[in-house]
């Protein structure tokens, strides 16, 4: 059910783009990229396969849900995280946005 669902397109230009005005050197750029997509895709793979493991699909629908819910809370805090530890390295945090996310 879950398990054939492929990730999201991302929107590498658009990040390329963000990248490259906030001042990112141009030889990190693709690796940056391509390493933050490659683990998302990654994330949204492994919550989807295991999920599916339940045989009823009441349970993997509700599972599911949790596991978002659970992924965007931990996002948050370790966002909020990134921003407090720039803080105290004396770097500037930006806020990013990806097609509609941010």
């Amino acid at each position: 059910m879950f398990a054939t669902i492929e990730p999201p397109l991302r929107p590498r230009a658009e990040i390329r783009a963000q990248l490259r005005h906030l001042g990112t050197p141009a030889a990190h750029i693709d690796t940056i990229v391509d390493v933050a997509c490659q683990a998302a895709d990654q994330a949204f793979r492994a919550a989807m396969r295991t999920t599916d493991l339940l045989a009823d699909d009441r349970e993997k629908m509700t599972a599911i849900g949790i596991v978002w819910s659970m992924v965007a809370s931990d996002a948050e805090r370790t966002i909020e995280g990134l921003r407090e530890f720039a803080a105290m390295a004396g770097l500037k945090a930006e806020q990013f946005s990806t097609g509609g996310q941010s």
